[in-house]
């Protein structure tokens, strides 16, 4: 019982930003879908990696790690794999305005023509940037609950708070 309200308190704090998106909730039965979620040299700006593939993986949803910053982000093992994929859900790790590095990641995404959900992880001022995504979501925090939140509303068991909009 206290576990679901926490999951539901979770899922609450995380934000649909612009309208409810036409990806919610996602249907991966039979599907490959990809999570790029960015990483930092500074531990403490880091997602739980382990944590996370703990809960898409069982799915059918491949967790990929990338280097936020721009020199170490391999662009062509990027493509490659969202080119496997048939659906993209993008993240980024930001503190204000996105790192060159984050925003080419998402560009080079978007260029490929899959189905994208962007997520911010922390701070949604970037969300913005990218209108052509049309489900776009703030978690604003990356701890293993807002994960936990956050996955919950990406398979449509909690909704979106959308008050934010």
């Amino acid at each position: 019982q206290h576990e679901a309200l926490l999951r539901q308190v979770s899922a609450e704090g995380i934000t649909l930003i612009g309208g409810q998106g036409p990806d919610l909730p996602l249907q991966w039965q039979g599907r490959r879908g990809l999570m790029v979620v960015p990483t930092d040299s500074k531990p403490r700006l880091n997602v739980d990696i382990a944590h996370l593939k703990y809960l898409v993986e069982p799915l059918g949803i491949t967790v990929a790690p990338m280097p936020i910053n721009p020199e170490a982000l391999d662009r062509r093992n990027l493509i490659e794999r969202v080119g496997a994929a048939d659906h993209v859900i993008a993240c980024f790790l930001a503190r204000g305005p996105l790192s060159d590095g984050q925003r080419r990641m998402i560009d080079d995404i978007v260029v490929t023509g899959k189905p994208v959900i962007l997520t911010a992880l922390l701070d949604a001022q970037g969300l913005d940037d990218f209108p052509s995504i049309r489900t776009r979501l703030a978690t604003h925090g990356f701890g293993p609950l807002v994960l936990n939140g956050l996955v919950d509303v990406l398979l449509g068991r909690q909704v979106a708070n959308s008050s934010g909009v």
